[in-house]
């Protein structure tokens, strides 16, 4: 999927949803989606200037439910940790609340298969619930989807979140036939339970591949392909005749029963020296509750081996594990494997899809996609080394997505890549976190990682200290979250020496972070941080600050610009005093890195704890950045909760606050008289929440002097000057480089004034001043010059 192709087909979508409305008529124009909605293929885009990350090449396309046409609900965007919005793809999905309510999405390339990302209440038992979801194509009738909460809403992590979390699931179904692109897929609710619906994937899926001629099927030993009986033993000795012959398990179309190990701390599959070849992610599945397959990790003799020229590829593997327990290895992939591969495999419901112990080696994970797992998508544990994962793609991990963590008790991690991948929507934990040692991310798109960073580096949880780790071309939307244990927001992208000072090199580099509902870079607490490199990076709209600083240390910025940041402070630096250097700063464009909040407390965006359906809290009279009319009364108006108190507090001390309140229709106004700035403001809303909502505004005044500007040459001739000042007051253009009269107008009523004089061919220093009825200066442009 390209993602420009993908914003580019969300963008028409929206437009066709604002015209029906979000409760408008269930019935989608055919003319009208077909000729607006062209497919997109191919790999994605990075940001529209070129920088950050594409993410992974994937053979589906994305289409986001609140673009469709729906008589349900558009909920959403949020930040507020806990609800469906807050997990939602793009911060937004669509509720349908009652029975028979529907979603009507346009196909945007030809499809036969089906994935949606859904999610339906648990009781306050925690009851697990079935339900089925209508699905039609065209008018035509399919496979109905089988939604399930037995996987969502856990509570892990409650204390964190501020409830339950974990609430997406996915379910997926082949179509009776490829249906072209333009055909309307629509969901229909069949009961009163409500169905919150975030994305859909659709796919044009290949027919299962053909057993390979060598291959030993697993049918042959009395694997059942229907999932009534249990394929266990039959699956275990396919395996071990193929490794002795030296050719492919081939497990054909169908779905395989396995069954839980006699010890729960062993694997199902203990595989070495063997490849297990599926007819396709869509066709061959292999069920269970404990981990699948794991490699070697010592011998009988208690030595630290590993399992080699182990081969999976092509098929499903769903877990049915409901609870998180790291005591038991509930992963799909685990162990220690060298020169060893994992291609083309759909992983979900497991602890996590991959857990890779030392002496990993020359592992690689290619064409993987990780759905909803209690803990990490893939993770490089202690001792792995040159391992790469390349275009994959991980969606709805309850832990990191991506990790590697080094530890001293087994070989440094080093050489391991994690490339060209894409993340989405986890809910807890990192898009990619390194822990010790080295690595190189490089191309990837972490988007809406709502539970953590959406890129960690630092030393903790027993690691080594940081070594040489490389970010290159990377892309973070919609990254960062709350973390109520820290009592403070973590940055889209997050450094943090908790354990041990982090030297480096660790170099951020072409790193685009758009959208970070906190702050876009975060140096945590803990140890100084060193060694770190930001480098041709784009940060757009932040919630907060562009730099979050919480340590002592240094770090390099060249080419790093940022616009539309949230907070009135570009940086906020916890110990300004003692001091984070900020080096070279070639290329620092849109913001200032000595702009610091020095040691106060955050203040967070309202985003962080209020959702989109409350009323919208806004300031209309002015932008983030405004100008006004010097010694005059201003007026702000807005909109937000009706009959809460909204201040007007400069961030300048020793300014008493201007405040009112809103009014029944939603409105609010201001008056506040501002003399010559220039002013920094915070719009506070209190409607008796614990955290009140904030917006920053940043005014200067309008220039004194607009026309002409210094160093124009206009001998000869009549020259109009102009600019804006207080109305009444009085403005004098006063030569200064030979004795000439002064001239003199008053401000008019509307703040501008002009006066006209001859200007010769000479040389002309004028200062231009705005004088108080008593002749004293208050406002001056001095040297300007005119004929240079």
């Amino acid at each position: 999927m390209r993602w420009s192709a993908h914003h580019a087909l969300v963008s028409v979508l929206v437009g066709v949803a604002a015209t029906t409305g979000a409760t408008g008529s269930a019935s989608v124009p055919r003319a009208l989606a077909a000729s607006a909605l062209p497919g997109s293929t191919g790999a994605p885009a990075p940001g529209t200037d070129g920088r950050g990350g594409a993410g992974a090449t994937v053979a589906y396309d994305v289409v986001e439910a609140e673009t469709g046409h729906t008589d349900g609900q558009v909920i959403g965007p949020s930040q507020r940790q806990g609800t469906l919005a807050n997990e939602a793809s793009g911060r937004r999905a669509v509720t349908l609340g009652s029975a028979g309510s529907s979603l009507a999405l346009v196909l945007p390339r030809a499809a036969n298969a089906v994935v949606v990302r859904a999610s339906i209440p648990s009781d306050e038992d925690g009851g697990q619930a079935r339900v089925s979801l209508g699905l039609t194509v065209d008018g035509v009738a399919q496979t109905p989807l089988a939604l399930t909460n037995a996987f969502t809403h856990k509570r892990d992590d409650e204390a964190n979140v501020g409830g339950p979390s974990h609430l997406f699931d996915d379910a997926r179904v082949l179509l009776d036939a490829t249906h072209p692109a333009g055909a309307v897929l629509r969901l229909t609710t069949t009961s009163a339970v409500p169905v919150t619906v975030d994305l859909v994937e659709v796919e044009s899926v290949e027919p299962p591949s053909s057993r390979p001629a060598t291959g030993i099927s697993v049918i042959e030993a009395g694997a059942d392909p229907t999932g009534v009986r249990d394929s266990t033993e039959a699956i275990r000795t396919t395996i071990e005749r193929a490794r002795r012959a030296g050719v492919p398990v081939w497990m054909p179309a169908g779905v395989f029963r396995v069954s839980d190990p006699a010890d729960r701390f062993q694997p199902t599959f203990l595989v070495d020296d063997v490849s297990i070849q599926g007819a396709g992610m869509w066709h061959t599945t292999i069920v269970g509750s404990t981990g699948l397959f794991s490699g070697h990790v010592r011998d009988d003799a208690g030595s630290t081996t590993a399992s080699r020229n182990v081969h999976i590829a092509d098929l499903a593997m769903s877990g049915e594990v409901t609870e998180r327990n790291d005591a038991h290895p509930t992963n799909a992939v685990g162990g220690a494997l060298v020169d060893s591969s994992v291609t083309r495999v759909w992983i979900e419901h497991f602890k996590t899809g991959a857990w890779m112990k030392g002496p990993t080696r020359n592992l690689l994970f290619d064409g993987v996609r990780v759905r909803n797992t209690l803990a990490d998508g893939i993770a490089f544990g202690p001792g792995t080394t040159d391992s790469r994962v390349e275009q994959s793609d991980v969606r709805g991990t309850a832990d990191d997505a991506f990790t590697t963590l080094s530890t001293p008790k087994q070989a440094e991690n080093t050489g391991n890549v994690f490339r060209a991948n894409t993340v989405r929507t986890t809910v807890r934990g990192n898009g990619v976190a390194v822990y010790g040692g080295d690595a190189l991310v490089t191309g990837n798109h972490f988007g809406d990682v709502a539970g953590g960073a959406g890129m960690h580096v630092g030393q903790r949880y027993g690691s080594r200290p940081v070594g040489d780790v490389r970010f290159t071309a990377n892309t973070v939307v919609r990254s960062g979250e709350y973390s109520r244990i820290w009592g403070q927001g973590t940055g889209a992208v997050n450094v943090f020496a908790e354990e041990g000072p982090v030297a480096g090199p660790v170099v951020f580099e072409d790193l685009l972070v758009e959208d970070s509902p906190f702050g876009a870079v975060q140096f945590q607490f803990g140890h100084r941080i060193d060694g770190v490199s930001l480098d041709d990076v784009v940060i757009r709209r932040t919630g907060t600050y562009a730099l979050q600083i919480e340590t002592q240390g240094s770090a390099r910025i060249h080419g790093v610009s940022a616009r539309d940041v949230g907070a009135v402070h570009d940086v906020w630096d916890e110990r300004c005093a003692s001091g984070f250097e900020l080096t070279d700063r070639v290329g620092t464009t849109g913001w200032d890195p000595d702009d610091r909040a020095c040691g106060q407390r955050f203040r967070y965006p309202a985003s962080a704890f209020a959702d989109a359906s409350d009323p919208q809290f806004a300031v209309t009279s002015h932008d983030r950045h405004a100008e006004y009319v010097p010694g005059t009364s201003v007026r702000f108006t807005g909109t937000g909760t009706p009959r809460a108190e909204v201040a007007l507090e400069s961030a300048q001390a020793g300014q008493a606050p201007a405040s009112g309140r809103v009014d029944d229709d939603g409105t609010w106004r201001i008056d506040r008289f501002l003399g010559t700035g220039p002013y920094r403001f915070v719009v506070r809303q209190t409607t008796g929440r614990a955290t009140p909502r904030e917006l920053p505004l940043e005014l200067r005044a309008l220039p004194l002097l607009g026309s002409p500007t210094s160093g124009s040459s206009l001998p000869g001739r009549t020259v109009e000057f102009s600019g804006h000042g207080t109305p009444g007051r009085t403005i004098r253009l006063h030569v200064t480089n030979f004795s000439s009269p002064d001239v003199e107008t008053v401000v008019r009523s509307d703040g501008s004034w002009s006066a006209r004089r001859f200007i010769g061919t000479g040389r002309y220093r004028f200062d231009v001043t705005q004088r108080t009825p008593a002749d004293e200066v208050e406002i001056a442009v001095r040297g300007v010059v005119l004929n240079p």
